[in-house]
């Protein structure tokens, strides 16, 4: 009987013991959601990832990126943020997330629709063709030279009446 209760008491203190130096050795981690924007994308569509509780760069990973993403600090967003994008061959379906920085782990998800994502806005080229400015064009020296004239025949006029009103 004696023997069977040092027996237990070693195991337990053992398994005690080996509990500890684990939770020792173990960086602490905390699981977090990963802020997903949108939430629901297409093949070929960036999508938005922050981690607020994160205070060191990582990264992102999902079977529905077309590769990792990295997430760094901006001064807009709290923790950290990133890019990714959709590859262009994901299958519809919900996809993890998972995310890592420092000793900070996040989980998150993505739902991919069908289809592709719509093509981007056309860039505009060139300046707006607002008029005055000559940010539009060439310099248009026949409407200078018109403006001139007009500007010195009203010089002219106002000289000839200051006189008419003196004399």
């Amino acid at each position: 009987m004696r023997a069977r209760k040092t027996t237990m008491l070693a195991l337990t203190a053992g398994a005690l013991t080996a509990g500890l130096a684990a939770g020792v050795a173990a960086p602490a981690t905390a699981t977090t959601s990963v802020l997903v924007k949108p939430g629901k994308a297409r093949p070929g569509q960036n999508v938005t990832l922050q981690v607020p509780e994160c205070e060191t760069d990582g990264f992102a990973t999902s079977d529905a990126f077309a590769g990792s993403a990295a997430l760094d600090g901006a001064e807009e967003v709290e923790g950290r943020a990133g890019l990714a994008t959709i590859g262009a061959h994901t299958p519809p379906g919900t996809y993890q997330i998972l995310a890592h920085c420092g000793d900070v782990n996040a989980v998150g998800q993505i739902v991919v629709l069908p289809g592709t994502a719509p093509s981007p806005r056309p860039t505009p080229h060139g300046a707006a063709d607002a008029g005055f400015g000559g940010g539009a064009g060439g310099v248009n020296v026949v409407l200078l030279g018109a403006g001139g004239v007009l500007l010195a025949g009203a010089a002219v006029a106002r000289s000839r009446r200051r006189d008419d009103v003196t004399a």
